[in-house]
């Protein structure tokens, strides 16, 4: 759910240990630790929407073909460049 709070990114770097969660996984981790979510989009043929939050060093993302309005949105980002594969 984007709301006149989300910040736009121009372009996000993701690299390291990333941990892929199921989407309900995934809103429980942030509603509970509070995290900042970024989102973007990837795919080219296949538009996937990629949401992203960080806790303790980890990286924990999930993905979702469509977009997943119980999220709120912290960060808009462009752009998404990953070293791993997302």
């Amino acid at each position: 759910m984007k709301s006149s709070s989300t910040i736009p990114a121009e372009k996000v770097t993701v690299g390291g240990l990333a941990i892929q969660l199921d989407p309900y996984f995934f809103r429980k981790l942030v509603e509970q630790e509070e995290l900042t979510v970024i989102h973007g989009t990837r795919g080219f043929f296949t538009r996937w929407h990629i949401y992203i939050a960080l806790n303790q060093g980890l990286t924990f993302y999930t993905k979702s073909l469509q977009p997943l309005d119980f999220l709120k949105i912290d960060v808009e980002a462009e752009k998404l460049v990953s070293y791993i594969s997302l």
